[in-house]
């Protein structure tokens, strides 16, 4: 897809780069043993030797596991429920294994009386289970999943760019291990990967180490989290690593059903000088996704400064002797600008951003949300991300759930001037200049992303430029602002793609729109509601459109985007 692409003159040429990055919105479909309906029909991914979907057992070793006081700091009422129903469940369901859905439903249809006695529960009555936040859940079901193994070798789950049904997550990962080439004079490039965003950063490690493999790199895993931090550079003990797994992770059992990662890991902590060099021995380091708050506790030390993994990541990359991928929260991470945490479109339009640690999902049941906060709480951190994207905010899944108001309600808040948001199964490929005055950003992939220049806001609202960025066309930020790379020529409208919806919170719906502004049409403005207020689209006298050969989306910018009225925005700039 690449080499077609650069055949195609759709990618730019290439500069001398001081820091590169290749982040990708998620959702990249592609192909594994756990995600067979990614794969087409000859793929060869479901087999005796491979990891398939986890299935789960209630025996009396996974009960003592998933009750371990460790997991329930202070929550004694709720550690006894959850073993009652663990007993009533290990009684009566006659199957030795069971899948997570079956025990989700077995879990949320029964309820536990003041004697620990379990019974079906009532239309009026809660279980529970579903008092638990996602992290408790993920905890109990971990302590319980079955060991996939073949005699005394685990098996692996196994990833096919090749037998992907799409091709643009599998171009994406090619595209990024053709990045990482180039500081290698055309050898197989070294490439290491990060799981800490991930509940369980054991569970996507042969996903990605695979699919990177494939793409004709040499892959390593980067085992760093936020226990291993704190067995390295709080404690001093990586004897403490296993307790510190349960008290910060919240993750049992590893041992069990992840021997030989457990087992590396621990190698890592016990020669910890290899874990800081890791960035000069690489020329790619590749983020998975997840859980961006999960993924910076990794990085950074009980007084938010950046520990040594990071300072040595940050200067690799601003040496441009790695680059920088990842896909979700492993894009979103790299904020340099404040970091987005987590937080409803609506929350974000009602109530503005709130600086705090993101809520753990699942709280609101659970009362145990922090500072008091609702789970969908708009939150973001003023320190940032790892800083790899400076002075941006990067967001993700970005038009397919309708997150541009979200990012501009945040630029708004915080003073900041740039923002991207990078749709799902796509990427956005950002380059500076050996100088570090010229960013350059491409696009790959289904669709492409947004890139705000906001105004922040005064008492109309909010305001930004904004640049729809599709594959073919290169957005270059200077002195002078954003600006096209080349000039763009008018082309007919073309939104077969989509229809422009009438509510702003729809999937796609400002991207759908922005495809129907270019110099050809008589349409200058388009409004669209969104819960009280209406954002407007309107084109300028600059605004260019460019529509690439067999590019399902047009190019666009800049537009005009106004969002009004906006109660509670304070004028930032």
């Amino acid at each position: 897809m690449l080499i077609a692409a650069l055949a195609a003159g759709l990618l730019p040429p290439t500069v001398a780069a001081e820091r590169e990055l290749l982040l990708a919105g998620g959702a990249l479909k592609l192909c594994s043993s756990l995600s067979p309906l990614e794969c087409t029909a000859a793929a060869n991914v479901v087999g005796a030797r491979l990891r398939t979907t986890p299935r789960y057992a209630i025996n009396a070793a996974a009960m003592r596991a998933a009750t371990d006081p460790a997991l329930w700091p202070g929550r004694d009422a709720p550690r006894a429920a959850m073993r009652a129903l663990l007993d009533d469940a290990h009684e009566t369901l006659s199957s030795g294994a069971i899948d997570a859905d079956a025990l989700h439903d077995r879990f949320k249809a029964r309820c536990v009386d003041a004697r620990d006695v379990v019974r079906r529960c009532s239309d009026s009555e809660t279980s529970p289970w579903l008092t638990l936040d996602d992290d408790q859940q993920a905890s109990v079901l971990a302590a319980l999943e079955i060991r996939q193994f073949d005699g005394d070798v685990r098996r692996p789950e196994h990833a096919s760019l090749e037998h992907s049904r799409t091709s643009h997550g599998a171009g994406i990962v090619r595209a990024f291990v053709t990045a990482a080439r180039e500081r290698t004079d055309g050898a197989a490039p070294k490439i290491a990967v990060v799981t800490a965003s991930a509940f369980d950063p054991f569970d996507p490690v042969d996903f990605y180490l695979d699919a990177l493999r494939e793409a004709g790199a040499e892959v390593e895993w980067w085992p760093v989290d936020a226990a291993l931090a704190a067995a390295v550079f709080e404690r001093h003990d990586c004897a403490a690593l296993p307790a510190l797994r349960l008290e910060i992770l919240k993750l049992p059992a590893r041992e069990r059903i992840y021997p030989d990662l457990v087992a590396q890991q621990q190698r890592a902590c016990e020669n910890s000088e290899t874990l800081v060099t890791l960035p000069s021995r690489v020329q790619g380091v590749f983020f998975a996704g997840g859980d961006q708050w999960k993924l910076r506790r990794a990085f950074f030390d009980r007084d938010d400064q950046p520990n040594a993994w990071l300072q040595a990541l940050r200067h690799a990359a601003a040496n441009g002797d790695v680059v920088i991928g990842g896909t979700s929260a492993g894009s979103a991470v790299q904020s340099g600008g404040p970091m987005l945490s987590s937080g409803t479109v609506e929350q974000a339009l009602k109530h503005g951003a709130i600086a705090s640690a993101p809520p753990v999902p699942g709280c609101t049941s659970s009362a145990d949300c922090v500072g008091g906060l609702d789970e969908d709480a708009f939150t973001y951190w003023p320190a940032g991300g790892l800083g790899l994207a400076p002075g941006m905010i990067v967001d993700t899944h970005f038009s397919e759930r309708a997150r541009e108001l979200r990012l501009l309600r945040l630029l708004a808040d915080t003073g900041t001037r740039l923002g991207i948001g990078i749709d799902e199964t796509s990427a956005l490929h950002l380059r500076w200049r050996s100088d570090g005055s010229v960013v350059e950003i491409s696009a790959l992939g289904a669709s492409g992303g947004w890139v705000f220049d906001a105004a922040g806001c005064d008492r109309d609202g909010m305001r930004a430029d904004a640049f729809y960025i599709a594959p073919g066309a290169v957005l270059r930020s200077d002195a002078l602002g954003l600006r096209w790379a080349e000039d763009a020529h008018p082309v007919q409208t073309n939104n077969t793609a989509e229809n422009a919806a009438r509510d702003a919170l729809d999937r796609g719906a400002l991207r759908a729109s922005a495809q129907t502004s270019d110099a050809t049409s008589r349409v200058e403005r388009i409004r669209i509601s969104v819960i009280d207020a209406h954002v407007s689209l309107t084109r300028t006298e600059v605004t260019q459109r460019r529509h690439a050969a067999n590019v399902a989306y047009a190019s666009v910018g800049p537009l005009r985007m106004d969002v009004a009225p906006m109660p509670g925005c304070s004028p930032s700039r």
